[in-house]
């Protein structure tokens, strides 16, 4: 959080995921039951995008620590393991 520099990085990061699950879903609709948080991921990417003076520092490093390595192991699972 004191380091204004990651804290941009971080937050970008976050919303490049929004906008991939956004285009994935577009490109792949059957692929959304495989993501629950779908809605939730896009709507933190809009949050961050449009209104990020209201986006609590702990908020970000939540998703970072919790969320963000579940997301990382489905998607690495799917890429393994595509399903048909």
């Amino acid at each position: 959080m004191a380091d204004a520099y990651m804290k941009s990085a971080v937050e970008r990061q976050l919303t490049i995921i929004g906008e991939a699950m956004v285009q994935l879903l577009q490109r792949f609709p059957d692929y959304a039951a495989h993501f629950p948080a779908r809605s939730a991921i896009i709507a933190f990417r809009n949050r961050l995008v449009h209104h990020y003076e209201d986006t609590a520092d702990a908020i970000v490093w939540g998703i970072v620590i919790d969320d963000v390595p579940k997301l990382q192991a489905k998607v690495t699972k799917l890429l393994n393991d595509p399903p048909n």
